[in-house]
């Protein structure tokens, strides 16, 4: 698998979903959690969250990433990584 080498946007609030194992869910105010795929765009109203032994890294367009362990959440909070 590779990585994409840029994201499309320059944004410090989006991020695309690069790899993940198991269980892993996208979920917003505006719609139900549903499954990640790789390639997902993660945005700020987006929660990332892990399932049991699950796993997913997300990549930033600065080509910064955040790994994931199993049950753990990632939002943007105002602009910031939470």
């Amino acid at each position: 698998m590779s990585l994409p080498s840029r994201l499309d946007a320059a944004s410090t609030n989006e991020a695309r979903v690069t790899r993940l194992k198991n269980h892993v869910q996208l979920a917003d105010s505006k719609n139900t959690a549903r499954r990640a795929s790789v390639n997902d765009v993660v945005q700020e109203e987006t929660i990332v969250r892990t399932g049991n032994v699950s796993r997913a890294e997300v990549t930033f367009s600065d080509e910064t990433f955040l790994r994931l362990a199993a049950h753990t959440a990632f939002d943007f909070n105002h602009g910031t990584r939470g």
